[in-house]
């Protein structure tokens, strides 16, 4: 072979690769276009999911807007209530001690009743309802039950009570 002959098949062999290396080359290209708007398509479907659920989304927040509001509320009553409640309590304890002073004067005024005593109480908390709910109330909680009788006997008392003899 001369060397015409082998530069023209160098060329040939040359070109022929470029061409294979060019088809592959636009083929790849072309692979990736098509995947490409394969994605593309895919990415639309999913928004077009997400924007058919805007209106869940969007009653979903209503409802826990909805239901913050009403915790809110309730939250606002049970605090205006637990005021109530303290009032009617503070009441309670008023009127208990009006009572008590009612009880301390006749017991005062009384010459069998020895006010002076140690261990002297009035008798007001014979009538004294239980408050189950107060804490401070020594009648709710555990030991031993709250006394109203009067059969404890001082040093100057009969064994009847408070009374002298």
């Amino acid at each position: 072979m001369s060397t015409e002959q082998i530069i023209i098949i160098l060329v040939v062999a040359i070109v022929l690769v470029l061409a294979v290396v060019a088809l592959v080359a636009a083929g790849a290209k072309k692979k990736k276009a098509r995947e490409a708007e394969e994605r593309r398509v895919q990415a639309g479907e999913l928004r077009q999911q997400a924007g058919g659920r805007a209106p869940d989304v969007r009653d979903s927040k209503l409802a826990a807007a909805e239901a913050g509001a009403e915790a809110e509320l309730l939250r606002v009553r049970a605090e205006r209530a637990e005021q109530d409640a303290a009032e009617v309590r503070k009441d309670a304890a008023a009127d208990q001690a009006r009572q008590e002073d009612v009880v301390r004067q006749a017991d005062r005024l009384d010459p069998d009743v020895d006010h002076r005593a140690d261990g002297y109480r009035p008798a007001a908390d014979l009538a004294d309802p239980v408050d189950p709910m107060d804490p401070a109330d020594p009648a709710t909680q555990a030991g031993p039950a709250r006394t109203t009788d009067r059969t404890e006997t001082g040093p100057d008392e009969t064994p009847s009570g408070s009374h002298r003899a």
